[in-house]
Parts: C-alpha cells; sequence; structure tokens
C-alpha cells in the first residue's frame, strides 16, 4: 500500500535550543534557503543592473572607485577607498586603526561632495562622521605574505604556487583550519582569534 503523506500535517520542529545555537550554525553549509542565495536569486529574478561610474585608482593601487547597483525599488552605490597603509600600520586585528580598504554602501548616488565627505570619514570606520545615508561600514586588510606573489603571478597570467599559498599561516589558519596544534573547528579558529585579540 503506498504511503501518501498528508498534506494537513504539521511538522514536527527542533526546538530553538537545539538548531539556534553557535557551534551548530557555524558549521553549517550554505543551502537554498541561505541569504545569500536568496539574494542571487532575487537578484537575477529582478535583472538588477550593476555599473561602475568611478574609478579613480593610480598604478600604486591608491583611491577610490563607485559601483551601483539598480533595483526595481531603490539605488545603491558601493564607494571604496584603496589606501597606502605602511606595513608597520597593518594588522588582522578587530580593534585596527587604518586598513588597505575602506568602504561603505550608500543609499541612493552620491554627489561629488558626498564623495569628498566619505573619503575623509569611511577611512576613520567607526571613528568618522557618518550619516543615515551610509547603510554600511566595512574594511580590508591585505597578507602581506602572500599579497605580492598572488599580484606577481596573475600579472604574468599564471596561477599562485598552491603550495606557497598551503604553507602560509594565515590561509592555514583562517581557510584550512590548521593551527601551530594541529586542524582545528573553524569554530574553534575564530573563537580563539575574537578572544585573543580582545584579551590583548
Amino acid at each position: 500500500m503506498e504511503h501518501k503523506p498528508d498534506p494537513t500535517a504539521i511538522p514536527v520542529l527542533r526546538p530553538p535550543e537545539t538548531v539556534m545555537r553557535l557551534a551548530r550554525l557555524g558549521a553549517s553549509h550554505q543551502n537554498r534557503l541561505s541569504f545569500m542565495r536568496i539574494l542571487t536569486r532575487r537578484m537575477a529574478d529582478e535583472v538588477w543592473r550593476f555599473t561602475q561610474s568611478v574609478f579613480d585608482i593610480d598604478a600604486a593601487g591608491v583611491g577610490h572607485a563607485v559601483y551601483h547597483v539598480e533595483t526595481p525599488l531603490r539605488r545603491y552605490a558601493l564607494v571604496a577607498f584603496s589606501h597606502d597603509l605602511p606595513a608597520d600600520q597593518r594588522s588582522d586585528r578587530v580593534i585596527a586603526t587604518a586598513w588597505d580598504a575602506t568602504f561603505t554602501l550608500f543609499d541612493g548616488t552620491p554627489t561629488a561632495d558626498d564623495i569628498a565627505r566619505l573619503a575623509r570619514n569611511v577611512p576613520l570606520q567607526e571613528a568618522g562622521r557618518i550619516t543615515e545615508k551610509e547603510l554600511v561600514l566595512s574594511r580590508a586588510n591585505r597578507s602581506g605574505r602572500v599579497w605580492s606573489h598572488v599580484i606577481e603571478s596573475l600579472a604574468a597570467g599564471r596561477q599562485p604556487d598552491a603550495k606557497r599559498l598551503r604553507e602560509n599561516d594565515d590561509v592555514k589558519e583562517f581557510y584550512l583550519g590548521v593551527g601551530g596544534e594541529g586542524r582545528k573547528s573553524f569554530r574553534n579558529v575564530k573563537h580563539y582569534k575574537r578572544r585573543k585579540r580582545w584579551l590583548n
């Protein structure tokens, strides 16, 4: 006899205390219900348009660029600043005060005055004067030990040396889950780094 599921049956859901634990969520892989995949499908369905209006970055990699996204309801702009950061100021710490690149997601289309204001404040991140038009702040630092090798390899039309990347401490710890004590879970890596930064 063929079993047919009851469409009126209420599924038994696991309690939030079971599924909403950080340790469990940190081990989750993306699926069709993940935010990024839902957003990507929406972008495709609604035919979002992406354009670049400014790319004022010099040969040394210093300057700013502006990218726009047009949705059916609103227009946003990613304003990105690239900086000449001295090596002694580069840090992967959460409480760093200078970065190689800083960004903001701007609500609407920034004017020349907006760009000038953002250039003074976005590099300062939370310490800058930010208005309601700046929806998100972000920043990034490059890994000095592999950055030059990657750039030079790609510029020459070849892939970076895989062995050199695998042996890099930053790559091992943050992407491969391997540290001085052997393989770790990604949860332990993140927890350790976060705790270490705030204890210092």
